[in-house]
């Protein structure tokens, strides 16, 4: 229960970062899929008004700084963004988790 406890507070995180740096509202499917699987896979149409600001705070924002990263997948031209958290003591990577 702990830990569905804060992965709802860093999704809620997630979710606050992606709106307020990026202007990125994820859509209700968006948002079930980051809550099942800690990630939320878009296309490139649907995030390429927001990378570049997602870009600049992800370059300006330390890993240990934040809880989520963004990766492109070169093979099929979409992007994940995932539940990403780095720390001396813990290291958690969502992105190619429940594929």
């Amino acid at each position: 229960m702990t830990l569905d406890i804060r992965f709802t507070k860093i999704i809620e995180e997630m979710t606050e970062d992606l709106e307020m740096q990026a202007g990125l509202v994820l859509t209700g499917a968006q948002l079930r899929e980051l809550k099942l699987k800690q990630h939320v896979v878009l296309k490139d149409s649907e995030i390429k008004p927001y990378l570049y600001n997602i870009k600049e705070f992800l370059a300006n924002t330390q890993p240990s700084e934040r809880v989520w990263d963004c990766f492109n997948v070169l093979s099929n031209n979409t992007y994940i963004i995932a539940m990403h958290i780095e720390s001396p003591y813990f290291y958690l990577d969502t992105a190619d988790l429940n594929g």
